[in-house]
């Protein structure tokens, strides 16, 4: 949605985010000689994303990026935190490594159902009527993708308002 020329900002809210849990073995970490601040650094040094320079042609520059941010559990799990006699020591050799929940401040509801909703909202000076259709038509594309189960609807249209003001104009 940010993607669309006339949208300024797409806030989620409701619903749960989730967080990954390490759950450090004590007697294992002291078993290889290793620190928890040599596991941190070894999580932090592995989860960038890196700058790789850049692309020169005659009509355009393309900057070049590395991808190296965790996408999935397995990837943290792999992670080197050293190595023994020349053999790594995963993450996983250390730890348990799995997805919970953030604990949650707020819980959003419609209808007495809980939902996860998306607030957007246009540039300044824009055009609200514009930003609204475009936002419906990418809605409407992306719609196969959900799963049967998700449910899209439209809460607030601030569009509708405008289009009837203009229509008694």
């Amino acid at each position: 949605f940010l993607r669309l020329p006339d949208v300024a900002t797409a806030t989620l809210f409701g619903g749960y985010e989730r967080n990954v849990e390490i759950k450090i073995d004590p007697q294992k970490l002291y078993y290889y000689n290793l620190s928890l601040p040599q596991v941190a650094a070894a999580i932090a040094r592995e989860n960038l994303d890196v700058t790789a320079g850049k692309i020169k042609s005659a009509f355009n520059e393309q900057l070049l990026q590395l991808k190296g941010k965790f996408t999935n559990l397995e990837q943290i799990k792999k992670v080197i935190v050293s190595y023994r006699s020349g053999v790594p020591v995963y993450l996983q050799d250390l730890a348990e490594v799995s997805f919970t929940r953030k604990d949650r401040l707020t819980v959003s509801k419609l209808n007495g159902e809980e939902i996860v909703g998306l607030s957007i909202r246009e540039k300044s000076g824009g055009n609200t009527v514009a930003m609204v259709n475009q936002v419906r038509d990418l809605l409407a594309d992306l719609q196969p993708l959900f799963p049967p189960d998700i449910k899209v609807k439209v809460i607030e249209d601030q569009s509708i308002f405008i289009k009837k003001s203009i229509r008694n104009v």
